[in-house]
This record gives structure tokens, sequence and C-alpha cells, in this order.
């Protein structure tokens, strides 16, 4: 590497130099001939050919571009004058001994050596330029020349040399000194680890010029894994991401934590270099060429007001710049389980019934039966109503009662509601380039066949480009289209919404239901009013009220079609060199399509046509205020977004010292999305055409006659939104000598959806960074270490609430009944002082890579503050609204990243592994909304729910102290200040928050996961294994108060306690006759229910193979691979002694897991 000094520091008294001069007399000339084999030679050289042609008296007709090899012959040849007539001669002999010292002295000993040799590409065989050559003995640099020679001093005669270039395949390999080398180079194919470039979505930048926080897929990484959708193949491979599983398990991507409360947290999604708004699932993987996450302010912060949360970067797939044709086919299959339905524990329906039938006994279901509404009673119930009326059937009907309690109706559910999952893929692609035009072409179809019967998804992607190249490369232009067209179907039941006796729709059905017979014929469920009712009224002339859901499930038609469509267009022109200036459009157009159709023979509409039906007293006629025919609801939703971008990059190379690199620019985005609803009544699909209904009278029920208020649904609805932002950007680094980095950014945003007075104040959003190249310092001299890079940033971006805009916006509704005026509902008011949220990173990280990159990796540690956080305050009454939202709270979270990859062998059989550690914290650090009740709190302490609370976790689990279980009765026993108590009314008044316990968060602070890999010839093993630690979670139980209300519940009634002696092995009370909410209340608040949530699971094990085609000289196939990928395999260790799986304590079923058997072909 070549370096330079200030030649007037060089300058230094002149008896002082003599004496130095006497002394390198006398080893000069055993010490010249080792100069040359020291990196700084060639510098010394230019300073000593500076003084010389610059002395009046000493001219030298010498070239500046002489080698370092030449150094010892120039100094043999000028030597003697030099030192006799120039004043500066002793400036000289001084630098030689500042500048090499003890090192001379040393080099005395050491022969000197020359490697030479030049590289080409193993595609074309054109000379490589700019490829880097390092020789481990004595870390000694070079670098190739536009013929692709090299030569460079080694103090060895053989050794390890290594040659690594950006888009190349690295090699290492042996040398002998005097043996020219002749090397190629094979461009990487899809292998993006080893690219030495990461993606901000505005430039690319090498990893040695970076100072942010990059995480970069290959794609071979980012392919291991098989499924339809791109973020999911990201989870356990790339560390500071996480998935967390929200509620009914839906899985909610984080960055380093949270660090807002009401605002969407999920980080910003690029597609091909601008924000993508639609549907992640219509980009196929297929497409995608790289995946860049951006973690902290260095890297992320250039996209401003959206990048608080992370910045995900996805590139897809270009043509080649090889030459030739490439056609690619990649194809596979995955299928899964059948879900067990069994996970979550269910009172058993014998249990069940017995609970009917005390409750029964005691009149619990009197006022039901005589009910107006025609409650709805479970067939057990009627059983023993008729048993009652009927006391000589009672054996008779106690034989069907027993019938009853043998049958289950989740079994049923995994028959006929539920099967195994299938989804089949297919890709074809094709690339090439003929030297000014690159191109590629893909299509994709996946078909997927969910779990639910009935449930279906067809995607059918396909994208098309094209890059030329004019006048010797300087202008660029660059055009893509993609398109996605997708067909979802949503017809299947995965459970039976059953009203109850709460007139709760969503009450789970009880446990005894049966959907068809022993032959398999459906049958009738009880639903929404009493089976009797239903047969009372059959000879009214209304429609069939009965349910069979089995029949019913094909009487609907659910569908949705979405279609997105995506166009880029960009210029780039070179001024001159390292000045480009280039534009870039993208235009989108996302549009969803929902359709559902209930046919007049579904029960939905039966029900709701029969429900309003009128009765002439005086004709005994009947009139339909809802017209017989179906129901027809639609909606659409349509957005489009265009973006505009003006940029200018530059790139200088001074000196061969001073790097600077930099983008300046400007874009704005304008985005539309508008969506309506209609509804229609009497729907006849054959000739598509509907009735009038009268949406203002009212109407009394059919099966009550005293519930007389009763209007049509009404359910059109309209809304639409603008977004515009504008904004300025600039980024630039400077590097120094290979060694020293300086990063900056800086970005102005404004947007509609800021407040006024945030706009004019033009706060920027920034970065400022740091790196130092440790391995590159000439002390710097451990073998051992290949890289040590050291790397800090400190800087700001924001994050934006799209729900919320400065401006007064309301909803507009339809005319009241009673006034028969419109009117609207105010949604958010005026606030002109509405920003965006402010999160501040500051992030110091050190990569290293050690004996040969056996071991590499790398170690990180951040720190977010978030303020300016979106929140609520309390209003006074008089102003019109209870809360107010805008920027009133503060946030923060940090953690700490490990990446460790490691080679312990690398021989004809390969095992490499990879570890990802990260810990993460995050709490509300200042909120100013209304008190909190500790009742709310506690209640939403599920893991499904929020509370912000100062000190904590956003998602935290908070309970009442449990003192166990009376062993006399069972009873459960609280705290009252401090001491044990049954007194449940008293400790239930008094509970506040002081009185809680704080457990701790919900989500996991600590996540990590191994992945190893084993080659060996064509085949390839690997799996990974994942790890969450330090949470909790609360597991579900029964609710007695449900029970007593006749609600099926949860299986732990088995595990209740019944005799003494049970306190021991069970933490669930006993079972009382009488409702006694504040004692149901103490267990259901309990710590009891909290359990720590680490766990290990092997999360997915793949084995490929690639065909040996070689061997078959099949020469139109360049390669060929099948693979196995298992995925969901489940847990292999958990803290807690329980059957939940941590991560999926609240769902109905475990997450399915699934085989692939699949083969990928490149031609």
């Amino acid at each position: 590497m070549r370096k330079t000094v200030p030649i007037d520091t060089l300058s230094m008294h002149y008896q002082r130099t003599i004496y130095a001069s006497s002394i390198l007399d006398r080893c000069l000339k055993s010490a010249l001939p080792q100069i040359s084999a020291f990196k700084r030679s060639i510098l010394f050289y230019r300073a000593y050919e500076w003084f010389w042609i610059n002395n009046p008296s000493n001219r030298l007709k010498c070239s500046l571009n002489k080698k370092v090899g030449a150094v010892q012959d120039v100094l043999k040849t000028c030597r003697k004058d030099f030192l006799l007539k120039s004043k500066y001669s002793v400036s000289i002999i001084a630098l030689i001994v500042m500048t090499f010292g003890a090192g001379a002295s040393q080099a005395q000993t050491k022969p000197s050596y020359t490697l030479q040799g030049t590289v080409i590409s193993a595609v074309d065989k054109k000379p490589l330029q700019a490829v880097s050559v390092r020789v481990e003995a004595g870390n000694m640099k070079s670098s190739t020349n536009k013929d692709g020679a090299f030569s460079v001093a080694v103090s060895q005669g053989s050794g390890r040399v290594k040659l690594t270039s950006v888009g190349y395949k690295t090699v290492e390999l042996d040398y002998t000194a005097g043996a020219p080398l002749h090397v190629q180079l094979t461009p990487l194919e899809n292998q993006l680890d080893e690219v030495e470039v990461v993606s901000t979505g505005y430039q690319k930048i090498p990893k040695e010029r970076a100072t942010g926080s990059f995480v970069q897929i290959d794609n071979k990484l980012f392919n291991r894994k098989v499924g339809s959708n791109v973020l999911e193949r990201l989870a356990d491979v790339t560390p500071g991401l996480i998935f967390n599983n929200g509620k009914g398990g839906a899985a909610q991507m984080r960055i380093r934590g949270q660090n807002t409360i009401f605002s969407d947290a999920s980080p910003l999604i690029i597609v091909d270099n601008f924000p993508y708004e639609g549907d992640i699932n219509n980009i196929n993987p297929n497409d995608i060429e790289s995946v860049t996450v951006l973690k902290d302010a260095a890297a992320a912060s250039i996209w401003g007001a959206r990048a608080g949360n992370g910045v995900i970067v996805i590139n897809t797939k270009k043509g080649n710049s090889l030459g030739g044709e490439q056609v690619e086919i990649n194809v596979n299959t995955t299928i899964g389980n059948t879900p067990d339905l069994h996970y979550q524990p269910m009172i058993s329906s014998a249990d069940f019934i017995e609970i009917e039938r005390m409750l029964f006994d005691r009149g619990f279901y009197n006022n039901f039966e005589i009910s107006l509404s025609r409650t709805p009673l479970n067939p057990a119930v009627e059983l023993f109503i008729r048993q009652r009326d009927h006391p000589e059937q009672k054996e008779a009907i106690e034989a069907e009662i027993e019938k009853l309690k043998g049958y289950d109706i989740r079994s049923d559910y995994e028959q006929y509601f539920y099967r195994a999952p299938v989804t089949q893929q297919y890709a074809f692609r094709t690339q090439g380039s003929n030297g000014t035009n690159r191109y590629h072409a893909s299509v994709g179809y996946d078909r997927k066949q969910t779990e639910v019967v009935g449930n279906n998804n067809n995607r059918l992607t396909g994208i098309i480009g094209n890059h030329w190249s004019f006048l010797n490369k300087k202008l660029e232009l660059t055009g893509q289209a993609a398109f996605t067209a997708q067909r979802t179907e949503l017809n299947g039941l995965s459970e039976i919404n059953y009203m109850g006796y709460r007139n709760i729709p969503t009450s789970k059905i009880y446990p005894y239901a049966r959907l068809a017979d022993e032959s398999g014929q459906p049958l009738e469920v009880t639903k929404d009013y009493r089976l009797g009712y239903l047969q009372s009224v059959a000879n009214d002339g209304l429609l069939d009220w009965s349910y069979k859901p089995l029949l019913d499930r094909d009487q609907q038609d659910r569908t949705g079609k979405g279609n997105d469509l995506r166009m880029d267009a960009a210029i780039r022109y070179q001024i001159r060199k390292g000045i480009h200036v280039h534009a870039q459009y993208q235009y989108w157009n996302g549009n969803t399509a929902n359709r559902q159709l209930n046919s007049m023979e579904s029960y939905y509409t039966r029900d709701m046509i029969n429900r309003l039906t009128q009765r002439n007293l005086s004709t005994n006629q009947l009139a339909y205020a809802i017209p017989k025919g179906g129901i027809l609801d639609l909606e659409y939703i349509r957005s489009q977004a265009h973006n505009v971008r003006l940029q200018a990059d530059f790139n200088f190379q001074v000196a061969s010292l001073h790097e600077i690199n930099g983008i300046m620019g400007y874009e704005i985005r304008d985005q539309h999305a508008d969506a309506n609803k209609t509804r229609s009544y009497g729907y006849d699909e054959r000739i598509g055409i509907s009735q009038a209904v009268n949406y203002k009278d009212y109407y009394t029920s059919y099966f009550n006659a005293y519930n007389t208020f009763n209007v049509i649904p009404f359910m059109d609805l309209e809304t639409g939104t603008i977004d515009r932002f504008r904004s300025v950007f600039s980024n630039f680094s400077y590097a120094y000598d290979g060694r020293y980095t300086f990063t900056g950014s800086l970005r102005f945003d404004e947007s509609n959806l800021f407040g006024v007075d945030a706009n004019q104040k033009r706060v920027p959003l920034y970065s400022i960074g740091l790196g130092w190249n440790i391995s590159n310092e000439v002390f710097f001299n451990v073998k051992a270490i290949d890289r040590l890079h050291l790397r800090a940033n400190y800087g700001r971006s924001g994050n934006i609430n799209k729900t919320l805009t400065a401006y007064t916006t309301a909803y507009y509704n339809q005319a009241n009944v009673l006034t028969q005026l419109p009117f609207a509902s105010i949604a958010t008011p005026r606030n002109p002082d509405l920003r965006w949220e402010k999160i501040s990173t500051s992030n110091i990280g050190l990569d290293f890579s050690l004996f040969r990159s056996r071991i590499s990796g790398s170690a990180e540690y951040y720190n977010k503050d978030g303020d300016d956080v979106i929140g609520t305050i309390p209003t006074p009454g008089t102003a019109g609204i209870k809360t107010k939202t805008g920027n009133y709270a503060r946030t923060n979270a940090q953690g700490f990243e490990l990446v460790l990859n490691t080679v312990p062998i690398d021989k004809s059989v390969k095992w490499s592994n990879q570890l990802l550690f990260n810990t993460v914290k995050d709490k509300v650090t200042s909120y100013q909304g209304p008190a909190l009740s500790a009742l709310n709190v506690m209640g939403a302490s599920d893991g499904q729910s929020a509370y912000p609370i100062v000190g904590r976790p956003l998602w935290a689990l908070y309970s009442l102290p449990w003192g166990g279980l009376d062993p006399e009765n069972g009873d459960p026993i609280g705290y009252l200040n401090g001491e044990e108590s049954k007194d449940y009314a008293a400790i239930m008044k008094a509970v506040n928050m002081d009185a809680l316990i704080y457990h701790g968060p919900v989500r996991p602070t600590r996540y990590a996961s191994f992945r190893n890999t084993i080659e060996w010839k064509q085949l390839a093993f690997s799996f990974n294994m994942s790890y969450r630690g330090g949470y909790y979670f609360k597991k579900e139980t029964l609710s007695y108060y449900d029970l007593l209300n006749g609600v099926t519940t949860h299986g732990d009634y088995d595990r209740r306690w019944q005799k003494t002696g049970d306190e021991k092995f069970t933490d669930i009370p006993s079972f009382q006759e009488v409702i006694n909410t504040p004692r149901a209340q103490i267990y259901t608040y309990s710590s009891a229910r909290i359990l720590r949530a680490d766990h290990v699971r092997l999360q997915d094990v793949r084995i490929a193979y690639s065909l040996p085609l070689h061997r078959w000289n099949m020469k139109k196939i360049s390669r060929c691979s099948l693979y196995v990928y298992a995925n969901n395999l489940g847990l292999i260790w958990k803290k807690a002694d329980t059957s939940y799986d941590p991560d999926y304590g609240h769902v109905e079923y475990l997450p399915i897991r699934t085989l692939s058997l699949g083969a990928s072909i490149i031609l």
C-alpha cells in the first residue's frame, strides 16, 4: 500500500543529519538491497526523487514512475553526487533512518524475493484490473494493473497468496518466488456472502468502507428455506431480526426491539430502490437477488423519517454481464401435517354434560326456556327437558345422553374442516447479455392449498427487464416491469361461531357437537336459536332455518383477486471519471377486489331474510324486508404511488491514499389509496342484478315480536388517503489509506402527514460514522488475525404513524335513523405540531477474521432512544374529546449482537457453522397517558395487548401474588396487605399497580440461532436450531365463570383440586357451584399462570445433492441440485414444565410441520 510523508517534516538541523549520515554510510550497502522489500520503499523513493529533481544544482532526468525494484539502482547511481552536492541530502538520509529504523537491521538478515503474475477472468479470459493481491508472510500487498499484471516484493521464497476482487470468487493458493502465477478468477454466481458490497437502496457501499451495521443475506442462504414468503426466509439467519409471535400466532417482525408504542413497528421495506407499500406476498422469492438489512443510523438514516424501525432492502435479479444466455428452473412441492386440534386441552364432553346437568337441576336454564330471544339450548339440555317432561322416557333419554358424552367436536373438525396442506412452486428464469445489452425475464407460479378445507391461494408472477449501455458505458438505461396476479379463496370453516347463552357470537360451541353421522351425512347443529322453535315455525312459509355446517360451507363464495404492478426506469450518465448523475422513476399500482357472495341457500342469507320477515296479522301474509336472493358484498382497494429521484454520485481517489465517495439528491413520492365497499341484497348471480331495500324503516324481529327496532344493515363505505413526501438527501464517506473512514448523511423530509410547524422547522435527520481498519496498520502484524475493523456511528432517523394527520379528519355516515340527517364523526383532531417519531441510535461494532477466515464474525452494541413517540394524554372535558394523540412519549432499546462463523474442518469434508446471538431490552421511559387500572393491566397481560408503563417494556406480564391452594377445600389463597388472605372481595378492591408483580417482558430479550453445514463432494447437509430466552408467557386455563354460564372452557377442569393433597400437584382451585367472581379472579390474575418461556427448538433441516453432470457428459445442463427441506420440527428443550410451546401458548394448534422436495436446474 502506498504512503506519503510531508516533505517539510523531514528537514532537520545539519549537525544532526551529518551524524545520521555517518551511521547510515556504514550500513547503506547492506541495507539498500532490502529497501524494496518494504511496503514504504516506493514512497521513500518518490520523496528521494522530489528532493533530487527540485534541487537546481542537481537535476536528474529520471521517471517518477519507476518501479519499487529500481530503488537500489537509482541510489547506487546517484548516491555519491547526491550526498556531496545537495544541501537537502541529509534529509534523505534522515528519512531512511526514521522510516526503517530497527526494521532495516532486521531486513539485513532476510533475503528479498519478487512474486509476479497475471490475473484474468475465467469467463472471457480478459485481464482483470484492481485485483487485490495479498501475501500472508509480511502482510505484503499489491494490486493488478490494467493488463492484469502484478508484482509484489515478498520476504519468503514460498508461501500463500490471496487474490480478491469484487464480483469474483476469492482465490488462495501457494506460490514459489521466481515462478510467475497465472490466475483465473471465476465470477460469483449468486454467492452474495462473498460480494464485498452492501446495498442501501441509494448506493452500493464496499463493506470495508462501511461504518454502519449492515447484514447481507446471500442468495444461497436466502434460498436455503423453501416457501412463498420473502420475509419468512430471514428468520433465524439475520442478526438483530426476530419474529415475535403475536395474537393467533401471527408473526411480527422486529429489528433491534421496539421504539414505538402506537405506531407501526415494522421495518421499512425497499424493493428495487424504492419503498414498497404493497403486500409482501406479491414478491416471488425466486426473483430475489439480494437482501440487505440496515439496522443502525449510519446504515438506515439515509431513509430519513421512515427508517426508525430498520430497513430491509430487497433487490430483484437482473441480467448478468458474463455473456451468453442462462436459464434457471426451480420446482418444489411442500406438504404438511394435518393440524392437531387437541393441542389446547378442552373440557371433556362427559364433564361438560354433567356441569349442564347440575346447572339444569339448579334451574339455570329456566329463563332461557321461555326466552323471547329463542336462546339456543345445547342438545344435552334439551334432553334434560325431555327427561323432566317425560319421565317415562328417562332410560332411553339417558342412553342418548351417554352417547353424547363420547363425541368430541375437535375430531369432526379435523376430519371435515382441516387437511394436510400442499404447496407447489414453479419458477423459470432466463438472462443474458450481448455486450451492450443485458436482459432478464422470469415467470413463477405458486399453488397453495392451506390446512383449512376450502382455503386456497394461487399466485402468478412475472418480471421482464433490460439494461443498455452506450458511449463506451458512459450512458446507461435501465427498464423493468414486474407483475403479480393473485387469487385467494376463503371458503373454509375453521370452527363454528356459536351464539351461546351470553349472546357472544364467537363463543366456542359445545364440545359434543357433531358435523356428520356415522355414514357421513351432514347433521344439523344448534347455533342461534332453539331447535324446538325452528321446528315450530317450519311450516310458516319461512325459508329453511336449520344450520348444517357441512352443507353451508359450499353455499358461500369468498374470493379475493389482487394485481400488483411495478415499473422502473432509470438513466445514468458518467460526466467524467468518478462523477455520475442519474434519474430514477418507479410506478407502483396495487388493486384488490374482494367478493363475498352468500347464496340464498346459505345459512347467513336465510337467517337474515327470516329474522326480518314481517307478518301481516290481518291477512297472515308474509312480507320480506330483505328480498329473496343472495347477499353480495364487494370491496375494492386501489393504491398507486409515483416515485421520482434525481441523484448525483461522485467517487474520487487522490494520491492513492484519499478516497472520497458520496451521493446527493432530491426525491418526491406521491401515493393515493382509496377503498369502497358495497352490499347488494336479493342478488341473482345468473343475471347479475339485485333489488333495492329500505334502510330507513324499523322492522320487527320475526322470532321476537317485542324487538321492533331493527334495521337492514347498511354496509356501503368509501375512504381515501393521499400521502406526499418530499426529501433532500446526501451521504458521503472519506477513506484514508485503507485504514480510516469517516461517513456522514443528512436528510430533510417534508410530508402532508406532518404538521405545518414541523415542516417549517426543517429538522434534519442525520448520521456520522467512523471506521478504523486496524489490520491495515503498519504496526499490526498478528499473523493469526486476517482482518480487524472497528466502527462506530451515531445518528437520528424517524418513524411515521400513517393513521394520524395534522389536519382534522372525519368519517361521514348515512342519515341518522331518528333525525334523517347525515352526520360525521371526528377521526383525528387538528394537530399542527404533529411530527415524526425521532429515533436516535448509537452503534459500535468490531468485525474480525482469524486463521485464514477459519473464524470470522462481528460483535456490536447499540442504543436506541425514541423521542417524540406517539402517545396519548388526557384532555379537559370541554375539549369534546377524552384524549389527544400526539408526540408525547419516549422509549429506549439497547442490546448486543454477536455473529460467529467457524470452519472447523475444510478438507474433502467441509464443516462450517454460524452462531447468531442477540440481546435486546426495550422500555418506555416517558409517558403522559391516563392513569392505568391494575385490573386492565392484568387483563391485558396475555401477550396480546400492551399498556405503556414507565420503566417497563411495552409488552410485559403482571400478576397478583399467589399463595397456593387451601389444603382443606382447595380455595385459592391471595395476599392482602402483605399477608395471606381468602377475603377475595377485599383483595380485589385493594388491587393497585403497586400490588402487582412484574415478571418481565412477553417478548424474548435473548435470542440466538446455530446453523451447521456439512459438505462432502456433491452432498450438503445442514440444520438450524433457534433459541429464545429472557421472557415469559401466560398459560391458558379454565374460567369457572364461563363454565357456570354453560360455556365450553379449558381442559384444566380435569386438573382441579378435588381432595386434600391435590394442592401438591395442581394449582387449579376447587370447583364451586356458585359463581364467585373475586374468587375466580384470584387465580385468573395470579402468578401461578406465569411461566418462563425460554426454549430451544430444531427449526429446520436441509439435505441437498448436486448431480455429477460431468460424469454423465450432460453439457447442456450446468448444474442440477435436488433438495429435501423439513421445517418447524419442534422443541428440543424448554424451561417450563408444561405441555405448551412457549411461543404458541394462545393458538388452537401448533405451526404446521412441513416437508419440501425440490430441484434447481441451471442450463
